[in-house]
Order: C-alpha cells, then structure tokens, then sequence
C-alpha cells in the first residue's frame, strides 16, 4: 500500500537557518512522537527507538533515518522500520521559500510504502495516525524555530 501525504506551514525564521535546522540529526530525532532515544549512525542518518500502537502493531521498533539529499531550499529524508510483520519506507521532501523577512514557508511532502500486517488496518486510519504524527513534529520544529528566533539566532549554529 502507498500513501501520500503533504502540507504547508508558516515557520519563524530565514532559509538558510530552517534548513541547518532540518539537517541536525539530534533536533530532528528529539522531534519524532514516542520516540526513546536515538544514536547517530554518521553525519546524514540516526537510528530512533519508537513505540508504535496501531491495531495489533504493537512493540517498540527501530527506525532509521538519513537525509538523502540538501540543497540551497530543499532537504529530504528516508525512514524506514521493519518489525512485527510490517514494514515500512518513507521519503520525505521539504522546501523552504522565503515568505518575508520574519518567516519562511515550508511545505512537505512524503510517500509512504507500507507492506505486511500494518496494510490491514486500512488508509484512512494510517492517514489520521500519520497526521497526528507530523502535526506534532512542526509543532515542536516551529517551537525550536522561535526559541532560536527570539534568541536572535534564527538558528545560527
């Protein structure tokens, strides 16, 4: 089963400090929902313990991410677990653009192949969990983005 997924959302802060954001491996991990910590595999790629309970998926997994690919205003991941009978591969693309000199717009977009038990409990409840899932990751990349704002750092490293 695929599914695709994708939004656009207001984030404070510049390109070029959005992205340096979005390419921290450790902001990143901190950012993933019933997550239990996470161990650097190499400058692009982390490894997360998450906890899933979806359906008769239950069990803590590991999940490996890497960013693919980083450009001028455009940053994108794979992720990918395995366990219980299920898999799961998702690629991610973000894009920044420039919104004002205050604020940047950052739309996303992923596609999810998703294969095994995990198939059974039907799109339109993966869709839901999902979107539950990356609601809560902006929500805590747009509170790192305007704490680091405020600070006048605009996420400078």
């Amino acid at each position: 089963m695929n599914i695709e997924l994708g939004g656009e959302e207001g984030v404070k802060g510049n390109v070029e400090g959005c992205l340096r954001l979005l390419s921290d491996l450790k902001t990143v991990a901190s950012f993933i929902p019933d997550s239990e910590g996470f161990s650097v595999v190499d400058k692009d790629a982390f490894m997360v313990r998450i906890k899933v309970n979806i359906g008769p998926i239950k069990g803590k997994f590991v999940a490996t991410c890497k960013i693919r690919e980083m450009k001028a205003n455009r940053i994108s991941y794979g992720i990918e677990w395995r366990g219980t009978g299920s898999e799961v591969n998702i690629l991610m693309e973000i894009s920044l653009e420039k919104k004002d000199s205050e604020n940047v717009n950052m739309r996303w977009k992923a596609v999810a192949e998703l294969n095994g038990l995990i198939t059974g409990i039907g799109e339109s409840r993966i869709r839901s969990i999902a979107d539950k899932y990356i609601e809560t990751m902006i929500s805590s990349l747009k509170q790192v983005a305007v704490k680091s704002y405020m600070r006048g750092e605009r996420y400078a490293r």
